[in-house]
């Protein structure tokens, strides 16, 4: 497997205890392997192959759930994954990670964007993108307004054609993560599809 050397964290594994020699960093998923906080390592390519942490099997997932919501509307534009934008939501998502996890959006007007946060076990993208689609019954399929708007109305938003997703683990072990939409939905007066 390639191996691409970045500054993160030295996996070191004594009888479930994972530890990290080196300076401060945020912490990541790495082929499913929780890591915490800091130096540099030799990552597989990863990071490569999605521009995130989260793992190309999560991708697919991630994409195929997504689609699957657009596809019941009559949403004939599946979404796409994008390594760039996914790049950016690790950025965040690891900016979020070291500031103890607050919740936040990134502000970042370029991209539409959805959260999600889990602490008492292992989370996926999966897991984000199935929480998001719990919003579906509370979207009046009126056009956008300030009490309409959802995580669900982004993920369906018809003119969005790129998605990607970035992944931390926070010091209290839970997870957060970012997902960065192109173009923006959730446009004031607009209907989503």
């Amino acid at each position: 497997m390639k191996k691409t050397k970045i500054f993160f964290c030295q996996i070191l594994v004594i009888a479930s205890l994972i530890a990290c020699k080196g300076s401060a960093q945020t912490g990541f998923v790495m082929e499913n392997t929780i890591t915490s906080p800091t130096t540099e390592v030799y990552l597989t390519s990863q990071t490569a192959i999605t521009g995130s942490y989260v793992s190309a099997e999560e991708t697919k997932k991630f994409l195929n759930h997504h689609n699957m919501a657009r596809n019941e509307l009559g949403i004939d534009v599946n979404l796409v994954w994008n390594n760039d934008i996914a790049g950016v939501a690790q950025k965040y998502t690891e900016k979020l990670a070291s500031e103890n996890c607050v919740f936040n959006h990134s502000g970042n007007s370029k991209y539409g964007e959805n959260l999600f946060w889990g602490s008492g076990g292992r989370y996926t993208a999966l897991d984000g993108s199935k929480a998001w689609y719990s919003e579906k019954p509370d979207y009046t399929k009126a056009p956008i307004n300030e009490s309409n708007y959802r995580h669900y109305t982004q993920m369906i938003w018809k003119k969005t054609t790129d998605v990607g997703v970035g992944v931390a683990i926070c010091e209290n072990g839970s997870y957060v993560f970012v997902a960065n939409y192109f173009p923006v939905g959730n446009y004031m007066r607009e209907f989503p599809y």
